[in-house]
């Protein structure tokens, strides 16, 4: 009896090898995916956000990616403020204090990231002083707090 050719094992993938790379292919998709819903969700507030601010009469400069969204979101919740600023100050004091803030929302999107830092110590420190008579009871109107605030945004927006 001769014997035929001998055959050769089967070629093909390891099967551990095989599902390594459904493994990793599969944790890659589902990164991507969750990448996709982050976006999907950070893209929905944003314009959600976007329209609340427009609402009040406040426009947000998207113009430059999102750095431009970044600083119109900062100078948007800046400019919500103004009201409750313009009620701690006294009235004479109300068009420098709107020149401030006019000041500040055309000039936002030229802003640095030490003008966002000074923006947020000044708005950090508005609130604080607020909370602090808030939670003595007293209305949170704090008249320096709020010359402050006028003054550090009008700096901020001197310099451009």
């Amino acid at each position: 009896m001769t014997e035929g050719p001998s055959q050769a094992p089967p070629k093909g993938m390891n099967p551990a090898l095989k599902w390594t790379l459904i493994g990793c292919g599969g944790f890659l998709l589902f990164i991507v995916v969750i990448l996709a819903i982050a976006a999907f969700l950070f893209i929905r507030k944003a314009r959600q956000v976007k329209a609340d601010l427009a609402a009040r009469g406040i426009q947000v400069d998207t113009s430059h990616g999102f750095k431009g969204v970044a600083f119109g979101l900062s100078v948007g919740l800046v400019r919500s403020m103004e009201p409750a600023v313009l009620l701690a100050l006294p009235k004479e004091e109300h068009p420098a204090a709107n020149k401030a803030f006019a000041d500040l929302a055309a000039k936002g999107s030229s802003f640095t990231h030490q003008d966002m830092q000074d923006l947020d110590a000044a708005m950090r420190d508005y609130n604080a002083a607020n909370k602090a008579l808030t939670d003595a009871g007293k209305p949170p109107f704090d008249t320096g707090a709020a010359r402050r605030f006028v003054k550090a945004i009008q700096g901020i927006a001197d310099r451009h």
